[in-house]
């Protein structure tokens, strides 16, 4: 199942380690991390963000161009992105697209002005333990929702059916060895690209 999830850290520290954790997570395909970004709001209509093209280097963006950044983004991932931030709101045409729950919606609401560091990601996962698990350390609260469900006439019998390939591939690394766990994280990567090309392609439409 394909969940988008937001977290908020009080600490940028914190923060990355929980990414790293994450990704570590998927390199041993306990989930799939398909998309990620990270969003700290520093001042009046600048933000900066870290994503997973930015090797770890923050970038400062204006209101504008995070609205323009976020609009980019293929699937659901980019308007929660652009919820978070105030650059528009859960009554705007653009949500009626997606079926979101109330209560995400709500819970997102009140951390728009805040000042944390928080973690926007689309996972693929079975069970919500792992990643709930390995944040329980930085006493965070954990917003999920299904992205499955989120993209309503979007998903197409394709989608799902790379996406059942991912989490095929995924579940086979716990018991290979070395070698064979690069070529299906390979394989994994591969799946990934295609599976958001087709999603872009169809939100185009």
């Amino acid at each position: 199942m394909a969940n988008i999830i937001v977290v908020s850290f009080t600490k940028e520290t914190n923060a990355l380690e929980a990414l790293h954790k994450i990704k570590k997570l998927d390199s041993n395909g306990n989930i799939t991390l398909y998309e990620y970004i990270m969003i700290c709001k520093k001042a009046d209509n600048l933000f900066e963000i870290l994503n997973n093209t930015t090797r770890f280097r923050w970038k400062t963006l204006s209101s504008h161009k995070l609205e323009s950044f976020a609009s980019a983004l293929s699937g659901p991932l980019g308007l929660v992105i652009s919820l978070f931030s105030g650059t528009i709101t859960s009554t705007t045409e653009g949500f009626a697209r997606y079926n979101f729950e109330n209560e995400f919606v709500k819970k997102i609401n009140p951390k728009i002005t805040t000042a944390y560091t928080t973690l926007i990601a689309e996972v693929g996962e079975d069970n919500p333990f792992f990643i709930n698990n390995t944040l329980i350390p930085y006493k965070v609260e954990v917003l999920r929702t299904s992205a499955d469900a989120a993209y309503l006439d979007f998903i197409e019998d394709e989608i799902e059916r790379l996406e059942d390939k991912i989490e095929n591939h995924r579940k086979k690394l716990k018991n290979t060895t070395r070698k064979e766990r690069e070529k299906l994280r390979h394989k994994i990567d591969d799946l990934k690209v295609v599976r958001k090309t087709k999603i872009a392609k169809l939100e185009a439409k």
